[in-house]
């Protein structure tokens, strides 16, 4: 028999017990866990506040959006949002992870400057605006 990083030897068998854990057992590592995961829930409670008045900025932009702010100064720290259930609801991030992602570009020296060129692959896509050479501005 060959050994391989992913075999067991003989010594490594011998500290594994062959019987199953007890219901005791299980029990605990179940209880253990969901101790665990109420600390964390509880931990970031925040005072819920809504704000129907910056209900304003999004119709003056003609758009249906949310926002959620974080405020840690107090205790407990206080959420103001506008249109939770927009909040709560999962939507793909879309292009707002450009802005960080060209930042980190920047910073580690991978693009130049705002003005470096990307060339264009050739490949037309549905987009017009997509085929042509791009730069940070376009």
């Amino acid at each position: 028999m060959t050994s391989s990083p992913w075999s067991l030897n003989r010594t490594d068998t011998q500290s594994i017990s062959s019987q199953p854990p007890t219901f005791f057992q299980r029990w605990t590592v179940w209880l253990t866990a969901l101790l665990m995961l109420s600390c964390v829930s509880t931990s970031h409670a925040a005072k819920l506040v809504e704000r129907p008045d910056w209900a304003d900025v999004f119709a003056a932009q003609a758009v249906d959006g949310t926002i959620a702010i974080l405020d840690q100064r107090t205790q407990p720290a206080t959420q103001f949002v506008y249109h939770p259930t927009r909040a709560a609801t999962r939507y793909s991030p879309a292009s707002t992870f450009k802005i960080p992602h060209t930042l980190f570009a920047l910073d580690a020296g991978v693009v130049r400057d705002t003005h470096q060129t990307f060339q264009w692959d050739g490949i037309p896509r549905s987009f017009a605006g997509h085929n042509q050479d791009q730069n940070l501005c376009t």
